[in-house]
């Protein structure tokens, strides 16, 4: 289950430079600098994700 909003978030990142050159080509230009924020808050989002998914050391009894 955890996996899904990592998943979720990897593919705005994906989306975001797609969606970013639409958005400079129309009247809303200013959305740019807005995704541009978001983009590089959700890289930090995947990033803290993909480190909880790091195997965690089994402890030998």
């Amino acid at each position: 289950m955890a996996l899904v909003p990592r998943v979720l978030e990897a593919r705005g990142l994906d989306a975001a430079l797609e969606i970013q050159a639409r958005f400079k080509q129309s009247n809303f230009a200013h959305m740019v600098n807005i995704l541009d924020i978001i983009f590089k808050d959700e890289i930090g989002h995947v990033k803290s994700a993909t480190n909880g998914f790091v195997p965690m050391p089994t402890k030998k009894n």
